[in-house]
């Protein structure tokens, strides 16, 4: 399966920051699907989910300061990805995001 980027990152929003729809984007699409610098945040995201039972949310920022620990010289492009994942999070159309196919 080979998701586009768009539709990683919103994934990613979803698993962030939408308590109904990021369950449903947890177990429709593994992490092992996500292209790498994707993967390590959800993988993150799933690990928070499944650990404290809601999303991340408010605490999105510690998971990537988690994986930035891990690799600090992406460092940039960890920064660009939360700050971009933030912004699909606030418009999201999370139907949208988890069927595209369902038009």
């Amino acid at each position: 399966m080979k998701l586009t980027s768009g539709i990683q990152e919103s994934l990613l929003a979803l698993l962030c920051y939408d308590d109904k729809s990021g369950g449903v984007a947890a177990s429709l699409v593994p992490a092992k699907y996500y292209d790498p610098v994707y993967r390590e945040v959800a993988e993150q995201a799933i690990m928070y989910r499944d650990r404290f039972r809601e999303t991340p949310g408010d605490h999105t920022m510690d998971l990537f300061d988690a994986v930035v620990a891990a690799d600090s010289d992406r460092e940039d492009l960890f920064q660009r990805l939360f700050s971009s994942v933030q912004k699909t999070a606030e418009s999201i159309n999370a139907k949208y995001a988890l069927f595209p196919d369902s038009r």
